[in-house]
């Protein structure tokens, strides 16, 4: 019985790899995870799987290009700065049309929600609206950010 779900784990985590790396589908690996979770993995250890997944192969290489576009942005005279906030919206564009599942919905809301508020912050600056206003669009994105690295380190060591 014992080797028989051996074999069948093996046999799930080759079809979950081939929706991975063939396939590069959120939504069918869910399905698949769905299935593993049939042979005696839990839906924590199923999320836990996809959402280190999504991380190395979306998430952190998105954040790296927004990092570089709000370095940009931060550098920019206010008349060269909205060509930057147009580079920053298309980031946040790809995030938001990333397809999500349930296990890494949480996550992408929290990114998309501090990429608004620095978008935010740069359109209010841009505009010559009050430092008051500036500001707190950028306090609330480092609040954001603070979270959503909460939230990466959880997913890395997989608390």
């Amino acid at each position: 019985m014992r080797s028989l779900r051996i074999a069948l784990v093996v046999i799930a985590l080759a079809v979950l790899a081939s929706a991975f790396f063939v396939y590069n589908n959120p939504s069918q690996a869910s399905a698949l995870f769905f299935q593993l979770g049939k042979i005696g993995m839990s839906n924590e250890e199923v999320c836990n799987i996809e959402l280190r997944n999504y991380v190395r192969d979306t998430v952190r290489p998105i954040l790296i290009e927004w990092d570089d576009a709000v370095t940009l942005a931060t550098n920019s005279s206010r008349m060269t700065l909205a060509p930057q906030i147009a580079a920053l919206q298309a980031i946040r564009r790809k995030v938001q049309s990333d397809e999500k599942s349930f296990c890494t919905l949480v996550l992408t809301s929290s990114i998309q929600t501090m990429m608004d508020s620095v978008i935010n912050g740069f359109v209010a600056f841009l505009g010559n609206e009050d430092d008051s206003v500036v500001e707190r669009h950028f306090t609330g994105a480092s609040r954001m950010m603070d979270d959503i690295k909460r939230q990466l380190d959880e997913i890395g060591t997989g608390k």
